[in-house]
């Protein structure tokens, strides 16, 4: 089904035309970035040797078309067969970048048309909508199983099968996350370059930094956790309320540097990231390769735990369908108040914000 058809007179003029509208094309249809600067390069590349190897001033066709549930842009140019001169090109690097990309480019001559197809990837699911069909499934399974099989062989595959899985995912995931929290924040401290910024920006550059969202969160534990016994006690035990306090202090820092990983200790993580980056930003210069590994590890850290996300609704469907098949629907009907109450207050904080 063709969805956009045009022609035009080959020249630079008509190739960043075309190359804006395609871009905008594919915006409106939702595609990530990634394929956005994929197809444009590859547009531009194949239309550019086209015009250096004898196509100036003829008339191309170019046409975005979906085939399969994929959208293809097909460029078309009659005339001698100039798309070999675009096979021979050294495009070694250039196919790298469109295979990391998602992109497949493709041309060919046939019957007297130089043609070039730009097949892009599909339109991801969004990770919300992931989530909220694993949760359909985990519900409709939920409902059936127990209609065909015996309450005692799904508890017994539940506990062989389903637990194991959704165990080993969120071990990993949790495993890498602490490290990933580790190296932000030392990539953050690091990258204010001095001692003096650190104490000119604080919180601002921590506000951008995003390692506000971890530090917001001790702060919470912290009121909530010595607060309330202050509360509790009217002013009677001021004493018992402070050792409590002075306790958590302590807790917060490590006795060794492997505690808090083997613990997935997060307080005593962030404060070995923080001392751990002060000392590198007073070093400075004198360890420059170890800073430049640190920001590298940070955005190794990243990937990994970005990808191992993206098994987060298969992990919320193996949960979920554990716990029906276990007959705990109360409990999950307690996460389905809770998903709405968190959707609930964030959409009110952002009407409040805007």
């Amino acid at each position: 089904m063709a969805i956009w058809q045009e022609n035009y007179v080959l020249n630079e003029e008509s190739i960043d035309k075309v190359s804006y509208k395609v871009y905008k094309l594919l915006q409106e249809k939702k595609y990530p970035k990634e394929a956005l600067i994929s197809s444009r390069l590859s547009l531009e590349t194949i239309l550019l040797r086209w015009l250096e190897n004898g196509g100036t001033g003829k008339t191309f066709e170019v046409e975005a078309k979906k085939s399969f549930g994929r959208l293809h842009i097909y460029l078309r140019l009659e005339g001698n067969c100039i798309a070999d001169a675009a096979q021979k090109m050294d495009l070694e690097y250039f196919d790298r970048v469109q295979e990391a990309l998602g992109a497949t480019v493709a041309t060919k001559y046939i019957d007297g048309t130089n043609i070039a197809d730009i097949k892009l990837p599909r339109v991801p699911i969004s990770s919300i909508h992931q989530i909220a069909i694993a949760l359909v499934l985990a519900v409709v399974l939920g409902y059936i199983l127990p209609l065909i099989f015996a309450p005692q062989e799904l508890q017994g595959f539940s506990k062989v099968y389903l637990t194991p899985a959704y165990k080993t995912i969120i071990g990993i995931l949790s495993g890498f996350a602490i490290f990933q929290i580790l190296f932000s924040i030392l990539d953050t401290v690091v990258n204010m370059g001095s001692l003096a910024v650190l104490k000119k920006m604080g919180t601002k550059y921590l506000q951008l930094s995003g390692s506000v969202i971890t530090i917001s969160a001790i702060i919470g534990m912290l009121l909530l956790v010595t607060v309330f016994p202050i509360l509790s006690t009217g002013g009677a035990g001021g004493d018992s309320s402070m050792a409590v306090i002075y306790k958590l202090l302590l807790d917060i820092i490590p006795t060794n540097l492997v505690v808090p990983f083997t613990q997935g200790n997060l307080l005593q993580v962030v404060f070995l990231a923080f001392f751990l980056g002060i000392c590198l930003l007073i070093l400075g210069s004198e360890i420059t390769l170890i800073n430049q590994a640190v920001h590298e590890a940070n955005k190794l850290l990243q990937f990994a735990v970005a990808s191992i996300s993206k098994l987060m609704p298969l992990f919320i469907f193996l949960s979920f369908l554990a716990l029906l098949l276990n007959g705990q629907l109360k409990l999950v009907l307690g996460f389905w108040k809770m998903i709405l109450a968190f959707y609930g207050g964030a959409v009110l904080v952002s009407v409040v914000i805007l």
